[in-house]
């Protein structure tokens, strides 16, 4: 029998509380010493507090590693990514600049964990990206995972989506024990374990109402995945100054 691979000193993971985000915090603690569970928050996302419901039974499940917990406000990174090249964009894109809004919300949360994993010495960070939300988020889009890949490891940061293929990850954390749900991805907007954000359900129906019935899924991935290269070529985490611009709980 081979011996257990050697655990990592930390991996960080962009934690919201959801099922997919906590079936990722599970395969970092298998694998790291400490877990960074990151978590962000903006005046559009509202009870920030449930993310707290599924740190108590990470750590029964793995007492031996260490969860350090990191919150931190994003909302003048998030406007400031949002809000750049914004006429242009309305006047190529129009009404494509409602998924937008997710885009750049995932992709400042991405530049602040590139921020806080370079202040902390942390070279692996995991998320909770699902192909099942592929059909409408930008940021779960395999196109835009492989860019923000690439951006990570300009850092020296690998970038992983461990659960990306992995079924239905309220079953497994039922069965691990760590929820007591076996749907609970079955929610819409208000959640047991994670914030609730208004505007995932004005994309949602944007996308699956509006835009493809008219224009086809094809044609809305290649804009939002359009969107965010252009976004992403267009700053640096270096020039946002992530950690600076907003307090930690705020």
């Amino acid at each position: 029998m081979s011996e257990p691979a050697a655990k990592v000193k930390a991996i960080a993971v962009l934690f919201s509380g959801g099922s997919d985000s906590t079936l990722a915090a599970v395969l970092a603690a298998r694998r790291a010493e400490t877990v960074h569970l990151v978590s962000y928050a903006h005046p559009f996302m509202f009870f920030h507090e449930k993310i707290d419901i599924n740190i108590g039974p990470l750590r029964e499940k793995f007492p031996a590693t260490r969860f350090e917990i990191h919150r931190q406000n994003i909302t003048h990174l998030y406007g400031r990514l949002y809000r750049r090249r914004y006429f242009a964009n309305l006047a190529r894109h129009c009404s494509m600049l409602v998924p937008h809004m997710c885009g750049a919300c995932k992709l400042a949360m991405h530049y602040a964990t590139v921020d806080y994993c370079r202040s902390h010495g942390i070279t692996r960070v995991y998320c909770g990206a699902h192909e099942e939300s592929s059909l409408v988020f930008p940021a779960q889009m395999k196109p835009v995972i492989e860019d923000v890949q690439r951006m990570y490891a300009r850092y020296g940061i690998t970038y992983e989506a461990p659960v990306y293929h992995g079924g239905r990850t309220d079953r497994t954390l039922y069965e691990l024990g760590i929820i007591d749900d076996p749907r609970m991805k079955d929610q819409r907007l208000f959640y047991t374990t994670q914030h609730t954000c208004p505007i995932g359900a004005l994309v949602h129906v944007h996308s699956r109402f509006y835009y493809t019935r008219l224009w086809g899924h094809k044609r809305y991935e290649r804009t939002c995945y359009a969107m965010v290269r252009e976004l992403m070529a267009d700053t640096e985490v270096a020039t946002l100054g992530a950690s600076g611009r907003d307090d930690p709980g705020d």
